[in-house]
């Protein structure tokens, strides 16, 4: 479904989303509000200050936590309009963050500067490798209180939350899970089953760009479908666990068009853009027939690359 104004949404008790439209610069992505008693937590915070204008409302004097599934220019420009939150990221995130040139975010200030207006990355103050835990029912570390009185970190004053005994209600569990990127990860509340996925999971498939990860990818797609109850995608519609299935089956059948076409010794300049996607997606070809024409051509020109990237990485 395609929309051209802000969507915000209520998906459980204290899981909201809000769904930004991206214009000619892709389908519209979504970022994901968690919220407890003494702490929030935002999953990616979109293109500017002003997407994140409500849920710094929402927040009001809790403890913000901002957790950025990658470090694409659409996920984690928002950030300063929550004053200091404690930012969260995978540890190869920073790096990219930190990248001396960003071409498409460049592009996206010279076509539609107000999409990123008053933008500014900021960088994580925690880091993980593997996975991360926030309990957001307990109060944070005291230092942290201590830091503002409002439930607000000092810039520049490192935290580390502190999870002890039985979790709450509300406990948040981060989980790296590369393939659309070497820096993605995703958030999963342990007490509702929402799976806030980022852009490890996209209706109707996903943009492979770490292709050699594509094993951890689909394997960690298929834990997920076992235990999640909702998921919100990256950029589609809330579903449910069929959509990690469905997305695990794009992601095996690319991996086998490519092995196919390396045994056949087929080039790959022959795998135009629908290679593959009527025969084994004919569920996929409704759905972007269903799309509008704009829609439609940015998914078919994405499953063109997804075949360029993964012949190049593993043939």
């Amino acid at each position: 479904m395609s929309t051209s104004e802000p969507v915000f949404r209520r998906v459980e008790e204290g899981v909201f989303t809000y769904l930004r439209p991206l214009g000619k610069h892709g389908p519209a992505v979504a970022s994901v509000l968690f919220m407890g008693l003494e702490s929030v937590l935002a999953f990616d915070t979109l293109c500017n200050p002003k997407d994140m204008t409500l849920f710094s409302k929402m927040a009001g004097d809790r403890q913000v936590y901002v957790a950025y599934s990658h470090a694409d220019w659409d996920h984690c420009l928002g950030t300063g309009a929550f004053g200091s939150p404690v930012v969260i990221a995978h540890e190869f995130a920073r790096g990219r963050l930190l990248a001396p040139s960003h071409p498409e975010l460049d592009a996206v200030r010279r076509e539609s500067p107000e999409l990123v207006k008053g933008a500014e990355p900021v960088l994580p103050c925690l880091t993980f490798t593997k996975s991360l835990a926030l309990d957001l029912e307990r109060i944070p570390h005291g230092s942290l209180r201590a830091a503002t009185g409002k439930g607000r970190q000092r810039a520049g004053r490192p935290i580390q939350p502190v999870l002890t005994g039985d979790p709450s209600r509300r406990r948040i569990e981060i989980r790296h899970l590369p393939g659309h990127t070497a820096d993605s990860c995703v958030a999963y509340d342990v007490t509702t089953g929402v799976l806030a996925a980022g852009d490890a999971v996209e209706d109707p498939f996903p943009s492979i760009g770490d292709p050699r990860s594509l094993g951890t990818w689909i394997s960690g797609l298929r834990e997920w479908a076992a235990r999640a109850r909702t998921v919100i995608p990256g950029h589609g519609q809330v579903s449910g666990p069929e959509l990690l299935k469905r997305n695990v089956k794009y992601l095996r059948t690319v991996a086998g068009i490519i092995k196919d076409a390396a045994s056949r010794g087929t080039p790959p300049e022959s795998l135009d853009a629908e290679y593959g996607l009527e025969r084994a997606f004919p569920e996929i070809m409704a759905r972007l027939d269903s799309m509008d024409p704009r829609e439609r051509e940015f998914y078919v020109e994405l499953h063109r690359e997804n075949l360029w990237r993964t012949w190049a990485a593993l043939s």
